[in-house]
């Protein structure tokens, strides 16, 4: 199982998926965490376009360049809905095919993704205690 995961690591939601959880659509979430660390406490985040709408959270802005196989227009991380899911949970569902693995973050896009989680003034608390107890800060 550990070796299925990595910190960087990206997916989507299938079609399956996304009738399952149509909230969820069409966004792309990263682990920012190491599963290998800690497989019950995985930190993922997603990204979603950017609408200049009251209340985004603009800490990390993500553009094409930074991430071409899924990014087609400016994007933010959603810092107030990173979550914390296990490995097993996340394995689950790519072997059901509700989820889909993507290219895995450059070293650049993972740390700003990974800086954001500290710096947005929405990362709840749970979150960054996953992250620090990994020495992430």
């Amino acid at each position: 199982m550990c070796d299925v995961w990595h910190c960087g690591d990206s997916f989507f939601l299938t079609e399956s998926g996304r009738q399952q959880r149509p909230e969820l659509r069409n966004h792309l979430f990263f682990i920012i965490s190491y599963p290998e660390e800690d497989a019950d406490r995985v930190v993922i985040v997603n990204i979603t376009t950017r609408y200049n709408a009251p209340g985004e959270d603009y800490t990390c802005l993500v553009e094409h360049d930074d991430h071409p196989s899924w990014v087609e227009h400016t994007s933010y991380v959603p810092y107030n809905y990173a979550r914390i899911i296990s490995l097993e949970t996340l394995s689950n569902l790519l072997d059901k095919g509700l989820i889909a693995k993507d290219v895995i973050a450059s070293d650049d896009l993972w740390n700003r993704l990974l800086d954001g989680a500290f710096t947005s003034q929405y990362t709840r608390t749970g979150v960054l205690d996953v992250l620090r107890q990994q020495g992430l800060e």
